[in-house]
């Protein structure tokens, strides 16, 4: 079944308004999903982006900013999408085609989550590769051996990455104060 049908006939709610074309960008989703879900957790105090597959800590302050802006917050009151105190019991949902934004429960939403990779070809496993086989003390000598060591990323490139964030969340920022305040419209 698609995530359209799904999104379609299960308990989501539709919120008013649409997302701002780089929300999902500006709380640091760096995947090409249609479908991606937010959420605040008290576990690390921060905001988590989910695809289904990929899953990681965002951009808080983009999260707040969108999450209390004025034109934003009225939407998203009476739903608990997470708090530092309170695990959430809501997620919202966007669709990154439509700029639609939904709420459901995390189990509705990870359906739909995974229901758009449905028709995409599960991972096969390795030829060759059986549980049930021993390693030997040279396998595990060569697999030793390929290791190769790794650094951290370069100042400049971190510096890059927080210019671009802080670009992202300024877009987000300007898109948002564009609108017109909900308590008006």
């Amino acid at each position: 079944m698609c995530s359209e049908r799904i999104i379609e006939y299960s308990q989501f709610k539709q919120i008013a308004i649409s997302a701002p074309p780089m929300l999902a960008e500006a709380m640091g989703y760096p995947g090409r999903a249609r479908y991606v879900a937010f959420y605040w957790t008290p576990c690390g105090d921060e905001v988590i982006y989910t695809d289904g597959h990929l899953s990681a800590d965002g951009y808080w302050h983009s999260w707040l900013l969108f999450t209390r802006h004025r034109t934003i917050a009225p939407y998203l009151q009476e739903y608990n999408l997470g708090s530092s105190d309170e695990e959430a019991t809501d997620w919202l949902l966007v669709d990154r085609e439509t700029y639609a934004l939904y709420v459901g429960t995390p189990g509705e939403v990870l359906r739909v989550l995974r229901g758009q990779y449905a028709n995409q070809a599960p991972d096969s496993k390795p030829q060759g590769y059986d549980i049930s086989d021993e390693i030997t003390l040279d396998d595990f000598r060569s697999l030793i051996s390929s290791f190769v060591e790794v650094s951290g990323p370069k100042p400049e490139k971190i510096i890059e990455a927080m210019r671009k964030q802080n670009a992202l969340t300024e877009e987000l920022r300007a898109w948002l104060d564009s609108k017109p305040s909900s308590e008006s419209s």
